[in-house]
């Protein structure tokens, strides 16, 4: 009856020993030594990535964390963010909370913002005050405009798209050009026709005006001798029918020369072909100024180019530092180490080197935790009877030798261990009634040892013997 009470107490020890190597490890992320704090308030347009326990930095030094936060409604809604601050540090009033993030993956944290020019009204704060909070601009926000920006860029430079814009822009060019060069050809063959018409034209009707300015003055003699012919009664009045006939030709032969002449130096008409010329000259001018827009949106898309290829070697260099973030947090996952075991041994309490009687059965339960050269060594021994608990730190190799100190066996104690193909550890402990304990390990089957030790050997030695099973 003794041995199966015994046996469940050994159980139920190991069992809380489990418990508390898990709550242990856990707590190795969050272990720090907390003094007396004082509460002090943020107000948060918003609490988005704000949660209990987050570190308060100021200049980089943790100078308290966040214990809640809660939503206030009322005109202007905002999140109140409640802060306990290490007493000793002063905050004051020209100072912002700000929620902030250090890279692509670290963990986001409250910096205490200090601005550039100091209030010199400030005040320290006091338990119950408030600052105003804000937010840093979030990376994985620039990311995303980053690559808004990239796709728009992408489109942009899509060489189909290119080749389709330029080839049409071109077509077009080469189409109004064409369409400039037949307009040309067309208005310089009728300026040369109408040229060689119109200086024909002048040709003939100042010819023509000579000749019948020759025929008026023939006539006008012809009418002086008509008049001296007049004094023949018989020819009287032939001769004056005659001479009426020949004033009425007269007279329109100068009017039809008056209109010739005036067509000849007609105004309007040098000014059309004037205008033709000028209008011929407008046109090339604007063909001119056509193909230098054009050149000048060939040098613009060039330049897009040369941007674009500079925006790409940048986010390249970012992917590249990315890249080298996470292979860092690999190589940590990699160098984390872990060693667990647990032992049942028989205590020969009564000295008479048999197991019986008085002598104990009791089992040990503790882990190490190891992270490069330094280790954390927690779990309990003499599970079963006083079930005393252990809390060190060890520095050196889990694989080979190291120190370690800290709480053994719920008294202040120091030692040494070494593991490898063999095993052992020796410890001297408890500052009041110094004792010394050592054990060796000595191993059996694949992760099975054979546990031999003393126990107190500076003063009443006591053998102790079991098994040991490696669980990790």
């Amino acid at each position: 009856m003794e041995g199966s009470t015994h046996t469940i107490k050994v159980g139920l020890a190991v069992v809380t020993a489990i418990v508390l190597m898990l709550v242990g490890y856990t707590a190795l992320n969050e272990i720090q030594i907390k003094g007396a704090t004082y509460t002090v308030y943020g107000h948060f347009p918003d609490a988005l990535g704000i949660k209990p326990g987050q570190p308060v930095l100021l200049r980089g030094k943790k100078i308290g964390e966040v214990t809640a936060f809660d939503l206030v409604s009322g005109d202007d809604n905002f999140a109140t963010v409640e802060f306990g601050i290490k007493e000793g540090v002063d905050l004051f009033s020209d100072l912002t909370f700000v929620i902030s993030q250090d890279g692509l993956l670290g963990e986001k944290y409250i910096a205490v913002e200090v601005p550039d020019e100091r209030d010199p009204l400030r005040e320290v704060l006091a338990e119950g005050d408030a600052l105003p909070g804000g937010n840093q601009t979030d990376i994985n926000e620039l990311l995303s405009d980053a690559d808004a920006v990239l796709e728009q860029v992408g489109e942009i430079l899509d060489p189909q798209k290119i080749d389709e814009g330029l080839g049409s822009l071109l077509t077009q060019v080469k189409e109004t050009l064409d369409n400039v060069n037949l307009l040309l050809a067309t208005v310089n063959e009728q300026i040369n026709g109408n040229e060689q018409y119109i200086e024909n034209t002048i040709r003939n009707v100042h010819g023509m005006s000579v000749n019948f300015l020759a025929m008026s003055e023939s006539f006008n003699a012809t009418s002086a001798e008509i008049n001296a012919m007049v004094t023949d009664p018989a020819k009287k009045e032939q001769l004056e029918t005659i001479l009426a006939n020949m004033e009425l030709i007269s007279n329109n032969m100068a009017s039809l020369t008056d209109e010739l002449n005036t067509l000849a130096g007609d105004e309007a008409l040098q000014s059309d072909i004037k205008d033709s010329v000028r209008l011929t000259k407008e046109t090339l001018e604007e063909a001119k100024t056509t193909m230098v827009k054009f050149q000048d949106t060939l040098e613009g898309a060039d330049e897009l180019l040369e941007s674009a290829d500079s925006l790409m070697d940048t986010t390249e260099g970012v992917v590249k530092d990315t890249k080298q973030d996470i292979d860092k947090l690999t190589h940590m996952g990699d160098a984390i180490e872990i060693k667990l075991g647990m032992n049942v041994r028989a205590v020969d309490a009564d000295d008479d080197h048999n197991l019986g009687g008085d002598d104990l059965y009791v089992g040990d339960m503790n882990a190490a935790i190891g992270y490069e050269d330094t280790y954390v060594y927690l779990g309990a021994d003499d599970i079963g009877e006083d079930t005393n608990f252990n809390l060190m730190m060890g520095y050196g190799d889990l694989s080979g030798f190291s120190f370690r100190g800290g709480v053994y066996r719920g008294e202040l104690g120091l030692g040494a261990a070494y593991y490898g193909a063999l095993g052992a550890e020796v410890m001297l402990y408890d500052t009041e009634d110094p004792k010394l304990n050592a054990y060796g390990y000595i191993p059996i089957m694949d992760r099975l040892n054979l546990v031999l030790g003393g126990e107190d050997l500076g003063d009443d030695a006591v053998a102790s013997v079991g098994i040991g099973v490696e669980l990790d």
